[in-house]
């Protein structure tokens, strides 16, 4: 993939009372960049602000390809819906042909999404997401309902997805669990009340 980096220039968030930025920031393409702050610094609200899901009321966001995934930040799978009928339904909004659920989830391919634990729900959104071939994934605390083992395995399918030059933007906790340094560490100060 050859794309550009993703640039945040003057960027400023205003939600209510609350305002991020304004800030200047690159994120570099086929790399993991963090996101880091305090809770309730932002970090959500710059990922849905990627996403397109809020507007910034300042700056330019330059570089976001067409096609993001995005796990933690929102709900990605339809509860009501078995997790294969999501898979279908994603693979649809991609234009991609039918393509086989992930072996990973063939246990509980006719399983509604409302009925998985948190665990499972986020296994089956990370799961579907890292196999398809997206530019770029927005991951907010991806790994928070995970346990150790599931953690380790998702850590080491970021780094494939790094090696086909994917791009990632993370928050995380977790941060001692990464293995390697990230290429990029975006600090947010604390939330600032207008």
């Amino acid at each position: 993939m050859n794309l550009p980096n993703i640039s945040l220039k003057d960027l400023k968030i205003q939600l209510g009372v609350f305002t991020l930025g304004p800030f200047s920031f690159d994120f570099p393409v086929g790399s993991l960049s963090l996101i880091r702050g305090a809770n309730g610094s932002g970090k959500t609200s710059l990922l849905r602000c990627l996403l397109g899901r809020i507007r910034q009321s300042a700056g330019h966001i330059n570089g976001l390809p067409h096609q993001i995934g995005s796990v933690g930040s929102e709900g990605l799978l339809m509860t009501s819906w078995t997790v294969e009928q999501n898979w279908n339904f994603i693979l649809g909004l991609l234009g991609k042909k039918t393509e086989p659920l992930p072996s990973a989830l063939s246990l509980i391919r006719s399983k509604r999404v409302s009925h998985l634990s948190l665990g499972q729900r986020r296994k089956a959104e990370l799961l579907s997401l890292f196999s398809l071939s997206l530019p770029l994934y927005l991951l907010d605390e991806p790994f928070s309902p995970l346990d150790q083992s599931e953690r380790h395995f998702f850590l080491n399918e970021l780094k494939a997805l790094k090696t086909k030059g994917v791009t990632i933007i993370m928050t995380t906790h977790d941060e001692d669990l990464l293995t390697e340094k990230p290429a990029a560490i975006l600090e947010l100060p604390r939330s600032i009340q207008s």
